[in-house]
């Protein structure tokens, strides 16, 4: 810092925002349905490496497979993409008839991890329309040199839809997974 200039002080905080004070209900709303998004995924995140960790046996030693677990599932580099493709791998190849019985299940899943980057990156658009407000998730990305604009409508219907999807896919890798123990 040069001589010509003043530390800026932080202003004192006179108090603390409760979390019920941030925000209008319309907010908090968004909040709620992309932190569920969110949340879901995770949990079909969980069951994919229950998966994998089954199917590779690294849940007969428990010293191995917490080693496993907080090296490696947890490294930035190996996030649900790489689940994703693992679990693909094992469908594919090694229970090919649960992929006859199934054959939606990864692209489903994969809309699915779709949509939770969306809901946990997009920006939230107000639209006002009448009486009443319309949100999109919207993310801009260029395509060619020339803005591509992404949007979504962020409402009951598309939730439902979601929740739909995500009801499939759970109920399918808890089918799977049931099946590797079975094998081991």
């Amino acid at each position: 810092m040069g001589k010509d200039q003043k530390k800026i002080k932080p202003q004192k905080i006179e108090k603390a925002m409760k979390e019920d004070e941030i925000g209008n209900d319309f907010d908090k709303e968004i909040s709620i349905h992309r932190g569920k998004v969110v949340h879901y995924v995770t949990e079909l995140e969980f069951l994919t490496e229950q998966i994998i960790l089954n199917y590779f046996e690294l849940t007969k030693s428990e010293e191995l497979s917490n080693a496993f677990v907080h090296s490696f599932f947890s490294s930035e580099g190996f996030g649900l993409s790489s689940k994703h493709t693992i679990l693909g791998y094992i469908i594919t190849n090694i229970f090919p008839n649960f992929k006859e019985n199934h054959p939606y299940l990864l692209d489903t899943f994969d809309s699915l991890i779709k949509t939770r980057n969306r809901y946990a990156h997009d920006k939230v658009v107000r639209l006002y329309r009448s009486d009443y407000k319309v949100y999109i998730l919207s993310d801009v990305k260029t395509k060619g040199g020339k803005p591509d604009v992404r949007t979504s409508l962020l409402n009951d219907e598309t939730l439902e839809k979601f929740y739909g999807k995500y009801w499939n896919v759970k109920t399918e890798l808890q089918i799977l997974l049931d099946l590797i123990k079975k094998r081991q």
